[in-house]
């Protein structure tokens, strides 16, 4: 298995352009005060200074897998938020849904759900009453409802990643 080791600190520019990425959630302006880095696909959030610690590290040949808390996943689809950033996003952004505790948990569960409500957007954060991050959702409104289709959901941890 290869392990990614060039470490890239991101520019205050390719850090605001990543952040405004986020507005298809309702994120207008959303701060992170946190450095970011990028190995491979992934961004990394830290509030320490990485480079020097980086330099030590890379010159005794030591593979680098995570330097931080994983935010973001660079794809062909452009950029993911991961389920660290989802409470933050919980906080600021403005597309949010509120579902009964039992169609939370078919999403929780990695299935889709149908209700009767239409959105004026088509991506989510699926957030319980006490405004706590539960998933990243895609909507697909249909005639006379709509699909609520996890993306990354906290289940998912359970399921798949851990």
């Amino acid at each position: 298995m290869f392990i990614e080791k060039r470490v890239r600190k991101l520019t205050n520019k390719e850090k605001k352009t990543i952040l405004a990425s986020l507005s298809s959630y309702g994120c207008r302006k959303i701060q992170l005060d946190l450095e970011l880095y990028q190995i491979g696909k992934l961004i990394y959030g830290t509030n320490d200074n990485v480079p020097s610690q980086i330099t030590k590290i890379l010159s005794k040949d030591i593979n680098i897998v995570s330097i931080g808390l994983p935010l973001l996943s660079l794809g062909k689809k452009g950029v993911m938020p991961l389920l660290p950033l989802g409470t933050k996003m919980a906080e600021v952004c403005s597309n949010k849904i509120v579902l009964p505790t039992s169609l939370a948990q078919k999403v929780l569960y990695g299935k889709p759900v149908v209700v009767k409500e239409r959105y004026s957007f088509y991506k989510a954060l699926l957030i319980d009453e006490n405004n706590d991050f539960l998933s990243f959702v895609k909507l697909r409104r249909r005639r006379d409802d709509t699909v609520i289709i996890p993306i990354l959901d906290i289940g998912w941890y359970l399921r798949e990643g851990g």
